[in-house]
C-alpha cells in the first residue's frame, strides 16, 4: 500500500506562493483546489472567500488563475502516521510486546 499524501492548495501572486487553509476549501482541497468560478452550480469556495467575502483586501480576482494543488507530507493522512502516536509500553524484561528477551 502506497502512502497517501496531504494535498496541499497553493496560489501564486507576484511569484510569492500562498498556501490556502483547508477550512476555505470546505477540508475538501483535492477537489475545491482550482480556479474554476463554479462548483457543483455554486460559486467555488475559493473564488467565494477570495473574491465575494474578500478575505484578503489586496488580492486581485484577475491573479486566481494561478493555483496550483501539490502533494504535501506523504503519509500524513495515513493511519500508519496516528498509530505510532499511541503510547506503547513493555512490561520488564520484554525485547517486544509479549516477547521476554
Amino acid at each position: 500500500m502506497s502512502p497517501i499524501n496531504l494535498p496541499i492548495c497553493i496560489i501564486e501572486k507576484n511569484q510569492i506562493k500562498h498556501l490556502i487553509k483547508s477550512s476555505i476549501l470546505k477540508n475538501n482541497v483535492a477537489h475545491y483546489c482550482h480556479a474554476n468560478t463554479t462548483c457543483d452550480g455554486d460559486v467555488c469556495p475559493l473564488r467565494k472567500a477570495l473574491c465575494e467575502n474578500n478575505l484578503s483586501q489586496s488580492f486581485d480576482c484577475s491573479d486566481i488563475d494561478k493555483v496550483y494543488l501539490i502533494n504535501g507530507i506523504s503519509g500524513l493522512k495515513n493511519s500508519q502516521l496516528t498509530n505510532n502516536f499511541r503510547a506503547m509500553y513493555m512490561r520488564e524484561g520484554e525485547i517486544k510486546d509479549g516477547i521476554r528477551g
